[in-house]
C-alpha cells in the first residue's frame, strides 16, 4: 500500500509539472508594461517577443505568428513551432484509464493550462475546469478599451467526449481536439496510468467562421479558414516538413516562408535533442538568422540584412542583462529583490517593482538620469490577475490620474472609473456568452448591442441618451455570415436613412472579399444611389483596381495600385493617370520615390533603420536634409537642411521635445506635466505661455506672456461648460442629447448678460441658428442628409452638385458662383455671374487652372445635393482660441 501511495504521489507531481509555471505565465501572458525595449520581461528577465510573419488575405484572414521566449532553453516544450496549441495531453491514474483526471491544453500564446475533472453535465458528459490556483501568480489580464468577448483562460470549460473533447473559451470560441496517441501502463491493484495525446482538429471563431487543421505523420500539414458551414475556404496555409529540419510554409495568397531549425542537446545526460529555430525567411519581415550560446542555448543575437544585429547578454540565472543594437547599447538591466532596474541608451533609469508572490507589477518609476524622479505608475490586481487600478503619480507622489475597474464573476469588467479632478464612470453589461450588450456613461449616454445568435456578429447597435435614440445601426449577413448590408438611421421614425450594400466575391481566390460597395439613401421608400465602388484584387489579395462611380452610376474614375510580394506599394496611379513609384531595401525601408511631377526622392537609413537623409531632385536642383544624433526614442537631435542650416532638438526621458535651437540660434523651450501635456512654451524672446490641464487633457487655463488669461470649465463628460476670454467675457455652453451646442450665453466681465446664440438640430443636422443680433438662419436638407438651401432672414442661397457630391454652384439672388472639379476633387475653374453676366471668365486670383489629361473630363453637374454647408460642431470648435 505504501508503494502504491508513493506511485500515486509521484504521478500527481508529474501531472502538476506539465502546466506553465508562474514565471512562464508572467513572461508570456503578463502585463506588457513590464517589457523593456518591447522584448525583455523586467520581472523574470526573459527574452520574449512575437511577430506576425504573415497575414494570409481573405474574408477571414489567417495570421501566422512567430513567438519566442528564452525559457525554451529550460523547457523545450516552449520552443516555437508553426502552431503553438495544436497538441493537448490527458493523464489519468485510476481503474478506468479512459477517463482522465487532468488535461493539459496549450493556449495560442504557448502557455499550458491545467484542467481538472469537475463533474458531469446532462447525458453523462464530463466537465473539466481550469485549476484555479495557477492563475494566482504570473498571468495578467490588462483591461483594454475593447471589452466585448474579452478572453481569460480561467473562464474556459472543457467537455469530454471520450475520443475527443471540446474546449469553450470565455470569448465565444471553441476548439475541438481528437485523440491520436495513447500510452497505457498497468500498475498494481487494477490501477492504470494513461497518457493520451490529442490533436487540434477544428476551431470555431466567435464570428462563426472555422479553422480546420490537417496532419500527416504527427506533423501539421494544413490550416484553412472556412465558412461556418465548412463548405467554402477563405484562405489557407500549407506546411512542408523536410528531413533536414526545414519547414516551408505556402499560403493561398502566394506567399512563401521558410524556417530552418537546428537540433541541440539540452544536457549531457540526455540523448534527446530539441530543435530550435536558427533562420527565418518571411513575408512581412526581413530575412533573419539566430545565434545561440553553445552551453546555455540562449538566443544571443538576431541578425538581419546589412549589419542589422540585435545582441543579448545574460547572467548566470539566464536573465537578460544587456540589449545591444547595431549602433550600441539599448538597455542594461540589473536585478534586485522584488525589483528590476533598466538603464536606456541615454542613461535614464526605469525601476520596475513587483509582488514576488504573484509576479505582477506594482510600480514603475521613471527617472531623468539615475536620480531625478519624473513619474510613477502604480498598479493593483485581483487574485485572477485582472487589473483593478492604474494610478499615475507626480514625483512628490501626488496622484494625477487613476483608472479603476470592477469585474463580474466571469472576470468581465463591469465598470471603469476615471478619477482626478472629477470622477467619471463607464458601466458595462454582458450576456451569458460574455458578449457586451450595454455600456453607459454618467451623462446618461447609452449604447446597446444585439448579436446574431451564438456569434459575436452585431445585428443592431443603438446609441441613445435620456431615452432619445441618437443613432441606430443595423447589420445584415449572407448565409456564410459575410456582412452584406449596413443601415444607419436615428430610429424607427427616421427622417433619413443611409444604406451600404456590399457584394462579396463569389469565386476563389479571395472568396467573400468585397467586390462592389454601394452607398444609398432612402427617398420615398426608394433607395437612391450616392456612390458605388468596384474592387478587383491582385494575386496577393491586395486591391489593385478601385473604380468609383458617381450618383448617376455611369460617371466614374479609376485608381490603380501595384504591390510587391511583401505587400509594399511599388506603384500608384491616381484618377488622372498620374503615377508614383517606390522602391524598398532588404529591411523594408522605402529608399526611392518618383512622383508624378518628376521629383526623384531618395531615402537613407542607419543600421537601426532610422532615416538619416532625404534627398529630393528634379533634374536641375538637389536638396538634401540630414538627420543625426538620435536619442533613446529614435528622435533626431540634429537636423541639417540642404542649405547647411542646423536645427538642434533636446528631448526628455519620455521623448517629449523640451528645447529647440534653430539655424539662426533662436531657442524655444517646452515643459510638460506628468501626464504628457505641454504646460509651457517659451519663445526665443523669452515670452512664456503656460497652460494647465485637467486629468482628461482639456485645458483649464492659458496664461499668455502679456498676462492675458483664458479659462475653461467642463462638464463631467468633458464637454465644455464655459470659456472666459482675456477681456473677461464669459460664454456658457448648453448641449442637446446629441452633444450639439444648442445655446451659448454670453456675459461681460461684471457678469452682466450680453446676449445668446441658439441652434436647433434634427438629430445630426443643423436646422436653425440665431445670432447675437437675433437674426435667424435656417437650413433645408434632402432625405440623403445634404443641405439644399440656406435662408438668412429673407435671403436664400441654393446649391447644386456634381455626381460625386462637390458643390458646383451656389446661387444667392441674382449672384451665382460656378465651380468645376477634376477627378481628384480639386477646383480647376471658378466663374462668378451677376444677372447671368459673367464677371470672372476664368479662375480667381490664386486659383490654379489645372490641365486635365485627355482621358479625364470635368464631372457632370446634377441637381443632387452634396456636402452639408452649415457650420458643424467641429467648425464651431475651430473658432475657439487655439490652445
Amino acid at each position: 500500500m505504501r508503494k502504491l501511495l508513493f506511485l500515486f504521489l509521484f504521478y500527481c507531481i508529474s501531472l502538476h509539472s506539465e502546466n506553465s509555471s508562474p514565471q512562464e505565465l508572467a513572461s508570456m501572458q503578463g502585463d506588457s508594461a513590464a517589457n523593456v525595449c518591447g522584448c525583455v520581461n523586467a520581472i523574470t528577465g526573459d527574452l520574449v517577443f512575437e511577430q506576425s510573419d504573415l497575414i494570409v488575405q481573405g474574408a477571414q484572414k489567417l495570421p501566422f505568428v512567430r513567438k519566442h521566449t528564452s525559457r525554451e532553453a529550460i523547457n523545450p516544450d516552449l520552443s516555437w513551432k508553426p502552431c503553438s496549441h495544436d497538441v493537448a495531453i490527458s493523464q489519468s491514474y485510476s481503474i478506468d484509464p479512459t477517463i482522465p483526471q487532468q488535461l493539459f491544453i496549450k493556449e495560442p500564446n504557448g502557455v499550458t493550462i491545467k484542467y481538472c475533472l469537475a463533474g458531469e453535465k446532462k447525458k453523462g458528459t464530463l466537465i473539466y475546469l481550469p485549476f484555479p490556483v495557477q492563475f494566482e501568480s504570473g498571468i495578467s489580464a490588462y483591461c483594454q478599451d475593447h471589452l466585448g468577448g474579452r478572453y481569460h483562460p480561467k473562464q474556459n470549460i472543457v467537455f469530454w467526449l471520450g475520443g475527443a473533447f471540446v474546449l469553450k473559451t470565455s470569448s465565444g470560441e471553441t476548439r475541438r481536439y481528437r485523440r491520436e496517441k495513447e500510452k497505457l501502463e498497468k500498475l498494481e491493484e487494477g490501477l492504470y496510468a494513461a497518457t493520451c495525446y490529442f490533436y487540434l482538429e477544428k476551431e470555431q471563431l466567435s464570428n462563426g467562421n472555422i479553422l480546420t487543421y490537417k496532419y500527416e505523420k504527427d506533423q501539421l500539414k494544413e490550416i484553412k479558414t472556412r465558412t461556418p458551414s465548412d463548405k467554402k475556404t477563405y484562405c489557407s496555409l500549407k506546411f512542408t516538413h523536410e528531413k533536414d529540419g526545414k519547414i516551408t510554409v505556402a499560403s493561398s495568397d502566394l506567399q512563401k516562408l521558410e524556417y530552418t531549425f537546428k537540433k541541440h542537446r539540452l544536457s549531457r545526460g540526455k540523448k534527446e535533442k530539441t530543435a530550435f529555430l536558427c533562420e527565418a525567411k518571411t513575408a512581412e519581415y526581413p530575412e533573419e538568422q539566430q545565434k545561440r550560446d553553445k552551453k546555455t542555448l540562449l538566443l544571443t543575437s538576431r541578425i538581419f540584412p546589412n549589419q542589422r544585429i540585435l545582441s543579448l547578454e545574460y547572467d548566470k540565472k539566464k536573465r537578460v542583462t544587456k540589449i545591444e543594437g547595431p549602433d550600441g547599447n539599448l538597455a542594461q538591466l540589473s536585478y534586485h529583490e522584488n525589483a528590476t532596474e533598466s538603464i536606456d541608451a541615454d542613461g535614464n533609469k526605469t525601476l520596475y517593482e513587483y509582488n514576488p508572490k504573484t509576479l505582477r507589477l506594482t510600480k514603475i518609476s521613471h527617472f531623468q538620469g539615475s536620480n531625478t524622479l519624473c513619474k510613477i505608475e502604480a498598479f493593483t490586481w485581483n487574485l485572477s490577475g485582472c487589473l483593478e487600478s492604474k494610478t499615475i503619480l507626480s514625483p512628490d507622489v501626488t496622484p494625477s490620474l487613476k483608472i479603476s475597474y470592477q469585474y463580474d464573476g466571469k472576470l468581465n469588467p463591469i465598470s471603469k472609473t476615471i478619477s482626478g479632478d472629477q470622477d467619471y464612470t463607464f458601466h458595462y453589461q454582458y450576456d451569458d456568452q460574455n458578449r457586451l450588450i450595454e455600456e453607459s456613461e454618467d451623462n446618461g449616454k447609452q449604447t446597446t448591442y444585439d448579436y446574431l445568435e451564438n456569434t459575436s456578429l452585431l445585428v443592431k447597435k443603438i446609441v441613445s441618451k435620456n431615452g432619445n435614440i441618437l443613432q441606430r445601426t443595423l447589420y445584415e449577413y449572407n448565409e456564410d455570415l459575410i456582412l452584406v448590408s449596413e443601415i444607419i438611421d436615428d430610429g424607427e421614425n427616421f427622417p433619413e436613412r443611409h444604406i451600404k450594400r456590399i457584394t462579396p466575391r463569389e469565386h476563389r481566390p479571395y472568396y467573400g472579399l468585397p467586390s462592389v460597395i454601394e452607398e444609398f439613401y432612402l427617398e420615398d421608400g426608394i433607395e437612391k444611389l450616392l456612390k458605388k465602388t468596384a474592387l478587383s484584387y491582385d494575386e496577393y489579395g491586395n486591391v489593385k483596381v478601385k473604380t468609383t462611380y458617381g450618383s448617376d452610376g455611369l460617371t466614374h474614375y479609376t485608381t490603380k495600385t501595384q504591390y510587391n510580394g511583401k505587400g509594399q506599394i511599388i506603384e500608384e496611379e491616381n484618377a488622372l493617370g498620374h503615377r508614383t513609384k517606390c522602391a524598398y531595401d532588404e529591411n523594408g525601408n522605402k529608399i526611392k520615390e518618383l512622383t508624378p511631377l518628376g521629383l526623384n526622392i531618395t531615402y537613407s537609413y542607419d543600421t537601426c533603420n532610422r532615416l538619416t537623409a532625404k534627398t529630393e531632385t528634379d533634374g536641375q536642383q538637389t536638396y538634401t536634409t540630414c538627420y543625426e544624433d538620435f536619442d533613446a526614442h529614435d528622435n533626431p537631435r540634429k537636423i541639417v537642411s540642404s542649405l547647411g542650416g542646423v536645427t538642434c532638438h533636446t528631448y526628455d526621458v519620455f521623448g517629449y521635445l523640451i528645447r529647440t535651437k534653430d539655424s539662426i540660434g533662436a531657442i524655444t523651450h517646452y515643459e510638460y506635466d506628468v501626464l504628457g501635456h505641454q504646460i509651457s512654451v517659451t519663445d526665443p524672446k523669452g515670452r512664456t505661455t503656460t497652460t494647465t490641464y485637467n486629468t482628461r487633457g482639456a485645458p483649464l487655463q492659458i496664461l499668455h506672456p502679456d498676462s492675458a488669461q483664458e479659462t475653461f470649465t467642463y462638464n463631467p463628460d468633458q464637454t465644455k461648460a464655459s470659456y472666459t476670454d482675456p477681456n473677461g467675457t464669459k460664454t456658457l455652453y448648453f448641449y442637446d442629447d446629441f452633444g450639439h451646442i444648442k445655446r451659448e450665453e454670453i456675459y461681460d466681465h461684471e457678469d452682466n448678460f450680453i446676449g445668446q446664440t441658439t441652434r436647433k438640430y434634427n438629430g445630426v443636422h443643423l436646422l436653425e441658428e440665431t445670432n447675437l443680433e437675433e437674426y435667424k438662419t435656417t437650413y433645408e436638407y434632402n432625405v440623403g442628409g445634404q443641405c439644399i438651401k440656406k435662408t438668412y432672414e429673407d435671403q436664400e442661397t441654393t446649391y447644386e452638385y456634381d455626381v460625386f457630391g462637390h458643390c458646383t454652384a451656389e446661387t444667392t439672388g441674382d449672384d451665382k458662383v460656378e465651380k468645376t472639379f477634376d477627378l481628384l476633387g480639386r477646383v480647376i475653374e471658378e466663374k462668378e455671374f451677376s444677372d447671368d453676366i459673367l464677371l470672372t471668365p476664368g479662375p480667381k486670383q490664386n486659383t490654379t487652372l489645372l490641365t486635365i489629361p485627355q482621358q479625364s473630363h470635368p464631372i457632370p453637374t446634377t441637381k443632387r445635393p452634396a456636402p452639408i454647408l452649415p457650420m458643424t460642431n467641429s467648425e464651431e470648435k475651430s473658432k475657439e482660441p487655439t490652445h
